[in-house]
């Protein structure tokens, strides 16, 4: 189907979405009820009912995260910025696509 290819999704989806349309025409594309627990937050966000001046984060916080998430230790290194001798970094002036 050319509606999938061009949008990068199933064509089972592309099915999905016509059967919709064609029992409730633009009502039928309209994004529904999903299965499983409510969004608590999104409902009390949209109803104002959330004071997002009193939400704050901090790098503590955000490290915490991060290192539950597992995240590295070392930062990740930056194309252009390595110094090791064994780096296959274009150096500036070198005729290798991507040297500056």
């Amino acid at each position: 189907m050319e509606v999938a290819r061009r949008l990068g999704i199933t064509r089972d989806t592309v099915r999905v979405w016509r059967r919709s349309f064609l029992e409730r025409r633009f009502d039928g594309l309209c994004d529904g009820p999903r299965p499983g627990v409510p969004p608590r937050i999104a409902d009390a966000d949209a109803a104002g009912r959330i004071d997002w001046s009193m939400a704050s984060v901090d790098s503590t916080s955000c490290r915490a995260h991060q290192h539950a998430a597992g995240a590295r230790e070392q930062p990740p290194r930056v194309p252009g910025t390595d110094t090791r001798s064994d780096s296959t970094v274009p150096t500036r002036g070198s005729a290798a696509p991507g040297a500056d």
